[in-house]
């Protein structure tokens, strides 16, 4: 289901915005495990980190590739790929992204297995894979 979830995009691009750049950065947090925290805690997880996730993007069969050992190894690596993308454009905010990102609000009573299952029939409507995230992913975890 990660390498699934993880290959998933959205057949059309947006720029993500203020709101978007935020929730790239929280989602990242949360497949890392930090999903207990504040959504500002979450932010600053991910910017105390920021070295690790632009390195994992750049080079993600280094030996320190610690994305291999999130709970989502293949979605953590699709966002360290966004980020870096979103980052290297010089204004992340501007950035065409079509990744998608859990939400889940407890308010409105959401939650991700529901929004995933929205997500997941939205994006199957015109998928087409991110072959350099599903290559290492597949290196990192069906080879030797």
């Amino acid at each position: 289901c990660d390498l699934d979830r993880g290959l998933l995009t959205f057949p059309d691009t947006k720029p993500l915005g203020a709101r978007g750049w935020r929730w790239l950065q929280i989602h990242l947090a949360n497949l890392c495990g930090f999903d207990k925290a504040s959504h500002d805690e979450r932010l600053a997880w991910t910017e105390k980190h920021m070295d690790l996730i632009l390195a994992s993007a750049r080079d993600p069969l280094s030996p320190t590739a610690w994305w291999k050992n999130s709970e989502s190894p293949c979605q953590t690596l699709a966002a360290c790929f966004e980020i870096a993308a979103a980052i290297d454009s010089g204004d992340p905010e501007s950035y065409a992204s079509n990744l998608p990102v859990h939400q889940a609000d407890r308010a409105m009573g959401c939650n991700i297995t529901l929004l995933w299952l929205v997500i997941t029939k939205v994006a199957h409507t015109s998928i087409w894979c991110r072959n350099r995230a599903r290559r290492t992913c597949t290196r990192a975890f069906c080879t030797k």
